[in-house]
């Protein structure tokens, strides 16, 4: 039932990721391995998210379609999900019972929400 729970959890969180900016409440830590290869899964599912969001947005800059005005913004956003995303990489794999820290929702919350105001302040 706990892993079920567990599981939940982790979808409401990404789920809320991918929809803006939210405060997520999750588990403090991991009991088992598996709990470990769900906070990977979890990390891997985010920084995709947010990879794919940054890059979206850098594209339709480089196409003309958006103003590079809004071009350092997303990229500090980006460089700070970057630091959040490797320091919770190193926590998570060297231990079964580390969760995913907010941290890295909150910087992927962050660079979501810049680069989707960018995309309706910047089209040309």
């Amino acid at each position: 039932m706990k892993m079920k729970r567990l599981c939940q959890l982790v979808l409401l969180a990404l789920c809320l990721v991918l929809s803006g900016p939210a405060v997520l409440l999750l588990p403090t830590g991991c009991a088992s391995a598996s709990h470990q290869k769900i906070a990977v899964q979890t990390l891997g599912t985010v920084h995709k998210a947010t990879d794919t969001a940054y890059k979206t947005y850098i594209a339709l800059v480089l196409k003309g379609q958006l103003s590079e005005d809004g071009v350092g913004a997303a990229s500090n956003a980006y460089r700070d999900f970057q630091a959040v995303f490797g320091q919770a990489v190193i926590l998570v794999r060297g231990n079964t019972n580390a969760a995913v820290p907010q941290a890295v929702f909150d910087a992927a919350a962050k660079v979501q929400s810049t680069v989707e105001t960018l995309k309706v302040k910047g089209k040309k």
